[in-house]
């Protein structure tokens, strides 16, 4: 009984207060750890609006954010959000924040964003918005690259200016496809200097859409690059000097193809049995009045792996070179590597026919034989069919001081059937070589062949530093052009060199017939920047350049060219442009890229 009267008292109790108890319930806020209750309010009530399970922020988890594709704020009176208060939509691609008061965004507003391509800021008085856009290092094994990230997936290719200081990029600017965001690899090349520091100068996207529809695309952002320079540090081995591939060099002259279209020098070289070669081809309409010398380098890396170092060049080798390598060789090629490889005829004097001369050779270098000398060399030539096989021992200009045999000590290199080897030869530098075509008896043959020399550490980079010394002193090239330049050729050059012939710093200009009408004019310029190790010099342009395709490069000259040679140069390029179709145009012209009137060309296809 007196349960009974418990319960009817509570229940009238309950009946009295009913009206309190309800406002109550309308004004009570689930605490901000719950669910999404601690985002921003508009974001928040969008996000339950968008979900039929429940009507509260409290119980909204993280399946229920994963539904959502697209989340519509416009208009909403919003004057500032939180970093979280998209986190865990994941599966977002369209995000509407157009018609606010955003002043500015918190950084990281977008992470976690992966599928997002449409968003829409613009009517905002912050508008346009900064989107940060990263530069990042990548590194597998003995290989570096920086790279492009952003938070969201771009509506067209972003392309960002690159400046290196203490390294060298193959090239000087970044991209990141349409739909993407994360961007190819842009190599940092090894050298003795391969640590420094990288920044992304300008970005931009190459397209801007105002009516998004189905395609991505951005409204009311900005690219912005990041503020501090990422940090690159040298990896093991840097600094080290190449494991033992001596320096190959090429000389040539009018001689040289008084017989022969082709001139070709190889090596086999040292413990890491690495064969490469390069060669000359005669030069059409050039009589080769001068000597002309290319050097060579190639070095093995610590990992074991074949790097290609520069060529350099003394003198007049306008003509054209060309070489090859392959790892783990130890045969003397029996015929031409380069005819071999597949490579064009150019005549029927590059036949690639089998070198007639002994390819059986023998050194034994000791105390004796050694001795104050630097080097031993052994050369079978052969006159009739202008080709030599050699081989070398010598010491290794990197050491301290010179390797001194001890009595009965030795080092024998070989070859027997163009199969070579080496025993004892540890602290010494070897390799083994050949010669096809340019030389017409022995005593040419030893000379050329002693040509090849053991590697000095840092050489390669001596004429490089040397030749951006002389670029940094010279004046800026241009070229101004209008609506007849283009009737006249359709292409243009201009060049400038130091006094020395150290350094060359050259513009080009091409464009169809049509490219500039109606009194239209373009100007191009560049001046010297070191930033690629491939010689791409940003360019600035102004006035009507959309239609005109446009590079500067440097680069350390093989000689002077006079205006005579200028002019052939220019009238030939002109010819082969001229059967190009309105496609190759564009494509073209799809090959650089401009920021603020600062144009760059663009990474190719790896």
């Amino acid at each position: 009984m007196v349960r009974l009267v418990g319960a009817i008292a509570a229940l009238v109790l309950c009946l009295l207060t009913l009206s309190a108890c309800a406002d109550d319930i309308e004004t009570w806020q689930p605490p901000a750890e719950l669910g999404i209750c601690a985002r921003t309010l508009a974001v928040r009530e969008a996000i339950v609006a968008q979900t039929d399970r429940v009507h509260s922020c409290a119980f909204i988890d993280a399946d229920d954010l994963r539904a959502i594709r697209a989340l519509d704020l416009s208009g909403r009176d919003i004057t500032a959000l939180q970093t979280g208060d998209f986190e865990g939509l994941g599966r977002l691609r369209e995000l509407r924040l157009n018609g606010n008061a955003l002043l500015a965004l918190p950084h990281g507003i977008f992470d976690g964003l992966p599928m997002l391509r449409l968003i829409h800021l613009h009517d905002n008085p912050g508008a346009p918005f900064p989107l940060q856009i990263d530069l990042q290092v990548g590194q597998e094994r003995d290989e570096r690259w920086l790279y492009l990230r952003l938070p969201l997936r771009p509506p067209g290719r972003v392309v960002a200016h690159l400046q290196s200081d203490g390294l060298l990029l193959t090239h000087i600017a970044a991209t990141i496809d349409a739909g993407g965001y994360v961007g190819r690899g842009v190599n940092i090349e090894r050298s003795h200097t391969a640590a420094g520091t990288a920044r992304v100068l300008r970005a931009a996207v190459d397209r801007e859409v105002e009516d998004c529809g189905p395609e991505a695309c951005w409204t009311g952002m900005v690219l912005m690059g990041q503020r501090d320079a990422v940090e690159i540090p040298s990896l093991a081995g840097d600094g080290e000097p190449p494991q033992r591939l001596p320096t190959l060099v090429l000389r040539i002259n009018a001689q040289s193809f008084v017989h022969d279209a082709v001139v070709e020098r190889g090596v086999l070289a040292g413990s890491r049995r690495w064969r490469y070669y390069m060669f000359a081809e005669q030069p059409r309409g050039d009589d080769m009045s001068a000597d002309c010398t290319i050097t060579s380098y190639n070095i093995v890396t610590s990992g074991g792996g074949g790097v290609g170092g520069p060529n350099q060049y003394d003198g007049r080798c306008r003509l054209a070179t060309g070489s090859g390598s392959g790892t783990f060789g130890y045969e003397l090629p029996a015929k031409r590597i380069a005819a071999i490889a597949g490579q064009a005829v150019a005549s029927d004097r590059r036949s690639g026919d089998p070198c007639l001369a002994s390819n059986n050779l023998r050194i034994e270098a000791d105390a004796a034989s050694l001795g104050e000398i630097e080097r031993i060399d052994a050369v079978n030539a052969d006159a009739e069919s202008r080709c030599y096989y050699y081989i070398s021992v010598a010491q290794d200009p990197n050491r301290a001081a010179p390797f001194r045999f001890a009595e009965g000590e030795s080092c024998v290199v070989e070859v027997v059937d163009g199969r070579i080897s080496a025993t004892g030869c540890q602290e010494l530098v070897w390799w083994g070589g050949w010669g096809f075509g340019g030389i017409d008896s022995p005593a040419e043959a030893r000379a050329d062949a002693a040509l090849t020399r053991p590697y000095v550490a840092g050489e390669e980079h001596l004429k490089r530093l040397a030749a951006i010394a002389a670029c940094e002193t010279l004046p800026e090239v241009s070229l101004r052009l209008d609506e007849d330049s283009f009737r006249e050729s359709p292409f243009h050059y201009q060049s400038v060199s130091d006094e020395q012939g150290l350094c060359e710093l050259s513009m080009t200009a091409m464009a169809p017939e049509d490219a500039l009408a109606g009194g239209e004019r373009c100007a191009v310029s560049a001046r010297f920047a070191s930033a690629s190790a491939y010689g791409a010099v940003p360019t600035r342009q102004s006035g009507h350049c959309d239609q005109v395709v446009h590079q500067a490069n440097w680069s350390q000259p093989g000689g002077r060219w006079s205006e005579e040679e200028q002019q052939a140069f220019a009238e030939q390029f002109a010819s082969q442009l001229g059967s190009l179709s309105d496609a190759d145009w564009q494509r073209l012209r799809e090959g650089h890229f401009c920021i603020d009137d600062i144009c760059t060309p663009l990474p190719t296809e790896q």
